[in-house]
C-alpha cells in the first residue's frame, strides 16, 4: 500500500481539497469541540459510496450512571472517562449525529465487557427499580460502520 498525500493537522482546523474511500475515527469525534461540524466535513470528503469506521465511548455504561447517581464524575487518564473527552454520546445520540451529517448507518455493534460484581449488583438494582436500558449499561463503546449513499 502507497499514499499519494499525508494530510497532517487538528481535524477539526484541516481544510483540504480531497476525497476518500474510507475514513477511521477510532476514538477521535469525543475529543473534538465541534464533532458535528467535522462529520459534516468528513461526509463531504467521502466518495460517493465511501465509508468511514468509528468507536465512541458510551456515555449510558453502568459505571459512568452509578457514578453521576452518586454525584460523582472523576476523570482518570483514560477509559470512559478519560480527561481529554470533552463531548459524550450515548447510542441515541451518536446515531442521530451521524445521520443528521448524512451518513447511513449499516453496522452498528455494542462491545460489552462482563461487568464487576458490583456493576452486575447495580445493574440488577437499575432494572428492578427505575426504565433502566440493560444494553446501554452493558454496552462501554460503540463500533459503528457509516457509508456515504
Amino acid at each position: 500500500c502507497t499514499y499519494n498525500h499525508v494530510y497532517s493537522g487538528a481535524v477539526e482546523d484541516l481544510m483540504i481539497e480531497a476525497s476518500f474511500d474510507l475514513i477511521n475515527c477510532g476514538d477521535i469525534i469525543e475529543h473534538l469541540q465541534d464533532p458535528w461540524t467535522v462529520l459534516r466535513r468528513l461526509y463531504s470528503w467521502l466518495r460517493p459510496h465511501g465509508y468511514m469506521v468509528l468507536s465512541v465511548p458510551n456515555l449510558g455504561h453502568w459505571s459512568v450512571v452509578r457514578d453521576l447517581m452518586q454525584g460523582t464524575f472523576q476523570y482518570v487518564p483514560w477509559g470512559l472517562l478519560c480527561i481529554t473527552h470533552i463531548r459524550w454520546f450515548t447510542e441515541e445520540s451518536i446515531r442521530e449525529s451521524l445521520e443528521s451529517a448524512g451518513f447511513v448507518i449499516d453496522f452498528f455493534q455494542r462491545e460489552q465487557m462482563e461487568p464487576t460484581p458490583a456493576g452486575r449488583d447495580f445493574i440488577a438494582s437499575a432494572l428492578q427499580h427505575c426504565s433502566a436500558d440493560e444494553r446501554s449499561l452493558m454496552t462501554n463503546e460503540y463500533l459503528i460502520r457509516v457509508r456515504k449513499p
